[in-house]
């Protein structure tokens, strides 16, 4: 008879812990300093990036400068696929434009490169989208 009793309370505890509905696990807990989209990993591509960029915009100013502005052109055209959100590289290649002959071009880089741009970069910039 006790293994009976035993056997009932066994089968009523197996009862008691299964449930109708189905369970969800809780979601585990990311630390943020994984997450790929953190705003300290944003910050440090954008860093990267301004870095990468700096050195083809001083050899494309230099380039510039000298009339080569083939060289100018494609190192300013890596520098926006590489820095997009750079107001110094639209401001490099407004002044590429306007040593083309090209005024209207250099208006639009100009104009691209004021949604980017601080203090310093919007001023010259406003003198290409003025002119």
């Amino acid at each position: 008879m006790v293994s009976r009793t035993l056997l009932i309370v066994l089968l009523l505890g197996l009862a008691a812990c299964s449930t109708t509905g189905t369970r969800q696990p809780a979601p585990a807990e990311v630390p943020a300093s994984s997450k790929p989209s953190s705003q300290r990993d944003l910050e440090r591509q954008d860093s990267s990036a301004a870095s990468a960029s700096a050195g083809m915009l001083s050899r494309a100013q230099a380039a510039r400068q000298s009339g080569d502005l083939d060289t100018a052109q494609a190192l300013l055209q890596r520098a926006q696929r590489i820095d997009a959100r750079n107001a110094q590289v639209y401001l490099e290649l407004a002044r590429l434009h306007v040593a083309q002959g090209d005024e209207s071009g250099a208006r639009a880089m100009a104009e691209r490169g004021m949604l980017y741009c601080q203090d310093t970069s919007c001023t010259a910039l406003r003198h290409f989208i003025a002119n």
